[in-house]
């Protein structure tokens, strides 16, 4: 069996195919989180409007809600890397509980 010999342009091409892979998961993975990003933003925003209408003793209106969770859902099933900002939703609770 012959050993092929040594070609350059065999090493940079494939170099070059390397590093274009790594540019697009990057820049794939970033997308992926401003969406994340976005979508925590708003799911944050309507969350604080039921629990605000909570505390206020006010009939809760979650219809929002429900377009917001199929964005989770669908948003988690494109990238599970969305999972690491939609899973840290915070609300800051200004009671126990509502009343």
């Amino acid at each position: 069996m012959a050993k092929e010999a040594f070609n350059p342009n065999d090493t940079t091409t494939f170099i070059r195919n390397a590093l274009e892979k790594e540019r697009k998961s990057k820049a794939d993975f970033t997308n992926e989180l401003k969406q994340a990003a976005r979508l925590h933003a708003r799911v944050r925003g309507g969350l604080n409007l039921v629990f605000r209408d909570c505390y206020a003793g006010r009939p809760l209106n979650v219809d929002p809600l429900k377009d917001m969770v199929a964005d989770i859902h669908r948003a988690m099933a494109e990238g599970p890397n969305a999972l690491l900002l939609v899973t840290n939703l915070q609300i800051p609770l200004e009671h126990d509980a509502c009343h």
